[in-house]
């Protein structure tokens, strides 16, 4: 398994995205929580998990 910060990830794929306590990215990025939260799903081929 391979980890990336949601920074890194423009223009990847992945089977499988998870984002973990997304609460807390809206709480510490709220001016990027859109772009974070787009880029991030937009990844995910066939399996999407978020956790608040």
């Amino acid at each position: 398994m391979r980890v990336f910060d949601i920074q890194h990830i423009k223009g990847m794929e992945f089977e499988a995205v998870f984002f973990v306590s997304i609460d807390q990215l809206a709480t510490l990025h709220p001016a990027l929580f859109d772009k974070y939260l787009y880029v991030g799903i937009t990844r995910a081929a066939t399996y999407l998990d978020v956790t608040c």
